[in-house]
This record gives C-alpha cells, structure tokens and sequence, in this order.
C-alpha cells in the first residue's frame, strides 16, 4: 500500500496515472490507424445513410408541405446532423467488455493496477477518436459546400450549438454508464453478441434517430422523453435545430443526473456481483 504524505506526492500521483491512461489512449488510436480502409469504409457509409434518408424524405414531402411541425428544410436538417450527433454519442464497450468477461480474458485485466472499467472507456474513446475527426472533418466541407453552392440554409444559433454541446457530452457520460451495465451481464450470459443489436435497435427507436419525437402521439412523447436514451440523439438535436428552448435545459439536466447515477450504480452492483463468481480455468 502506498501512503502520500505530501501534496507534492498527491501531483505526482495523479500525473502518473493520468499518463497511464493517455498512453492506453494514444495506443488504441495507433491501432486504428493500421486499418485505414476501415476509416474509409466508416466516412463512406456516413454519406450512404445520410443520402438515403434525403431520398425518402424528398419522396414524403413531395405532396405535402409539413409532417408534424417539420417541413422539408427541417427534417432533412434533423437527418442530416445525425451521423454527427451519432459520431460522438456513440460507444462501443459493452461487446467488447462481454467479449473478454466470456472468453477469460478479464483475468489477466485484474492483476492490473488500472480500474478496468476506466481501461475500457478509455479504450473507446481512442477507437472513436479518429471517426469522430473524419465525420467533423466531413461536416465542415458539407457546411462550407451548403453555404456557397446552394441557397440551402441551416437556422442555426449560438445558443443551440452550445446547449447540443452540453447534451452530447450528457449522452456520451450516460451510454458508458448504460454500456457498462450492459456489458457486465456478461458474467451471466454467455451469448453476448447480440448486445450491439440490442443497443442500435434502443438509440433508433427510442433515441430519436430513427426519427423525431413530434413524429409519434402525445402519449407516446411522454413515454419516449422519460427514458435515458433520447440523451443520445434527439435531445442533442433538439437543441441543435431550435426545437428546445433554454428553458427545457434545467428539467433535461436533472433527468441526465437520474439517469446517470441510477447506471452508475447498476454497473457498480453487476460488477461486485459478477466479479465475486467469475472465474477462468487455463490449460
């Protein structure tokens, strides 16, 4: 055990384990620039969805002006800033995590002097890093494209941009809360393939990307904004686009702060739990 008598000590410590983290960072994002197609292939699909959902919404508003309050400017805004949203809510931990909690690897995690949960957050965070870069990059020539070659025009405020901000890092803080409740199932379950499935299906649906929350009936609004996952695309577009207002942000917070500890504590009560009967048998 290490005693820190000094506050001296206290910086130095910190400084050692905040470099131990940012190497694991840095290190996972060298490994994505080994498979650079990958990269390629993530910036191609991004222009595939978006052009698809430009398609069929042209085609629905082509005999009608308004469908719930969107008109066609609107909801292709509301699509179109999506993949962004998306680039930078978006985690992939829990497959990964159930992947080695079911395969054993977590043993060799344990003798570790590092918190495994915060290996695995950081880990994504340096997988998504160079994506997330690539889909701004993308969205910073469309914008300039937009701006100068058509008459297409985004009502967008100051206000917005920093309310969407603060929205997405709510949702990035709660999907790896969310994931990592998610992944530590895995210490009951040994088909844990299905949980990226099961999580694109949750953010589609009842997230706000597969479409807004004005598009369903008013009963189903309320089921819909009382759930964790509208924090993931449709509050940060919402605020994004002007259909919320400043003063929706305070009861938007505190709905964050529930959500996120009622997760934090669920993965903190999966993990004692599931640590205490896991076990990995070698050769």
């Amino acid at each position: 055990m290490i005693f820190v008598t000094s506050s001296g000590n206290i910086g130095e410590s910190y400084c050692f384990i905040v470099k131990k983290y940012f190497h694991l960072f840095k290190n996972r994002m060298q490994v994505n620039l080994e498979y650079r197609f990958d990269l390629a292939g993530y910036f191609f699909l991004e222009l595939i969805t978006v052009a698809s959902f430009f398609v069929l919404w042209i085609a629905v508003y082509k005999d009608q002006d308004s469908v719930a309050g969107f008109d066609l400017g609107a909801i292709m805004a509301y699509y179109f800033l999506a993949p962004l949203i998306g680039a930078l809510v978006t985690v992939e931990l829990s497959n990964s995590l159930g992947v080695r909690i079911k395969d054993g690897f977590l043993s060799s995690l344990l003798i570790m002097p590092i918190k495994i949960w915060l290996l695995f957050i950081v880990n994504d965070l340096g997988r998504k890093f160079y994506p997330a870069l690539v889909t701004i990059f993308f969205y910073a020539l469309a914008g300039i494209g937009l701006y100068f070659l058509t008459d297409i025009e985004f009502d967008l405020n100051f206000q917005g941009i920093i309310f969407a901000f603060l929205f997405v890092v709510c949702g990035l803080f709660l999907g790896y809360a969310l994931d990592l409740s998610l992944g530590f199932t895995a210490f009951w379950i040994d088909d844990i393939w299905g949980f990226k499935h099961l999580k694109y299906l949750a953010y589609s649906l009842l997230g706000g990307l597969s479409f807004p929350f004005e598009f369903l009936p008013e009963n189903m609004q309320t089921v819909f904004n009382l759930l964790p996952f509208k924090y993931m695309y449709y509050l940060p577009l919402s605020y994004l686009l002007g259909n919320r207002t400043a003063e929706s942000a305070l009861s938007d917070l505190l709905g964050f702060v529930f959500w996120m500890i009622f997760a934090a504590i669920l993965a903190a009560f999966l993990w004692k739990k599931g640590i205490k009967k896991y076990g990995a048998f070698g050769n």
